[in-house]
């Protein structure tokens, strides 16, 4: 989800000014910094810090009780903020068309 509208920013914001403020609306940019601490890269720096601190089981818990549930909320937001926020631009949808 977040690439769809992230490629419909980065090809279209230069030139279209009501892109450029769907991609500045907070909505959309609360989510994608909660996609950017669900990103491969940051889970594993968790899981290296991890094992430093030797807090494996620990974080292991925290991924699969509190981490999982979190992404599935995201990725609800994420639809939601797609097909009701971003292609209710009739700008967006005609582009997405």
């Amino acid at each position: 989800m977040m690439i769809k509208y992230s490629n419909l920013f980065d090809v279209h914001s230069d030139g279209n000014d009501n892109i450029f403020a769907l991609e500045q609306m907070t909505q959309v940019r609360v989510n994608q910094f909660l996609w950017s601490l669900m990103c491969g890269d940051c889970l594993f720096t968790y899981l290296t810090l991890a094992l430093v601190l030797d807090q494996l089981w620990l974080v292991l818990q925290l991924f699969v009780f509190v981490g999982y549930p979190f992404c599935a909320l995201l990725t609800c937001h994420s639809l939601y903020l797609w097909h009701f926020v971003i292609l209710g631009s009739p700008e967006a949808a005609a582009l997405m068309k």
